[in-house]
């Protein structure tokens, strides 16, 4: 596992490479870019869209990286820019898509802005496949990557640092980050039919206990006779069984007329 996490960190540093042209690692699929937030692959799996990640100004604020000695905090706003500790200054974090900031607040970067945003995509004979956003700074020459992993649980962001001078590396494990996911792709999403047997339990419950209360207090109904139209459903198993029986059962045709 260990070696597998500084593989991804290798390759995020030469996802930040290729943005300045160096042509390495580069696969054959790309991820068009739509806006700072979706891009459409090109093998035609499907868009992906981070715009349901959006929460809060920034989405992701102020988390600690990993790599030691780095004692900064990390920020990442997909889709919308924010602005964390800004100044005068125009490398701070002043409408960025990224910032990097001093613990005491007092000194902030800006490490990329949402109008620069760019996917990639890169083939790795251990990782596979890997889609990558990357962010550049125009004042101050830094560069951020966000590695985008496609997964089916919660989603989940964590901060790696500087990986090499003005090169600065993030990850995202997502279902938001799986060509063509659902709009509720943030939370792991619901089916529609999830959804619908949601709302049909959640009506039905409604009926009994309404029903229920209209039974006794209204009719004055004892018992099981509380139970709304509770004839039906003493007789609903019946039911069903003669259904099960009719659709078992082979056809069976006529004997024919009766001689006259």
């Amino acid at each position: 596992m260990a070696s597998i996490t500084m593989h991804r960190k290798l390759c995020v540093v030469v996802v930040i490479l290729v943005l300045y042209h160096v042509n390495v690692c580069i696969g054959q699929t790309t991820c068009d870019t739509i806006d700072s937030c979706s891009c459409t692959m090109s093998d035609g799996s499907g868009v992906v869209n981070l715009r349901p990640l959006v929460s809060g100004t920034p989405t992701y604020k102020d988390y600690s990286a990993t790599q030691v000695p780095d004692d900064y905090l990390y920020s990442w706003s997909p889709c919308t820019p924010f602005t964390e500790a800004g100044s005068d200054d125009p490398a701070s974090c002043t409408n960025v898509a990224v910032c990097q900031v001093s613990k005491d607040a007092t000194v902030s970067y800006g490490l990329g802005t949402q109008d620069s945003a760019a996917f990639t995509v890169t083939s790795d004979p251990v990782l596979g496949q890997t889609l990558n956003l990357v962010y550049t700074m125009p004042q101050g020459g830094r560069v951020a990557g966000v590695t985008l992993q496609c997964s089916k649980g919660a989603t989940t962001f964590s901060v790696t640092g500087e990986v090499t001078t003005g090169a600065y590396a993030f990850e995202l494990s997502s279902p938001c980050a799986c060509p063509g996911a659902g709009p509720g792709c943030a939370g792991g999403g619901l089916s529609g039919g999830s959804v619908f047997l949601i709302i049909l339990f959640a009506l039905a419950g409604v009926y009994v206990i309404a029903g229920a209360i209209f039974m006794k207090f209204v009719k004055g109904a004892q018992g099981s006779e509380v139970i709304p139209n509770v004839a039906f459903w003493k007789s609903l198993p019946g039911y069903v069984k003669d259904g099960v029986f009719f659709i078992l059962s082979p056809c069976r045709g006529t004997k024919g007329y009766d001689s006259v």
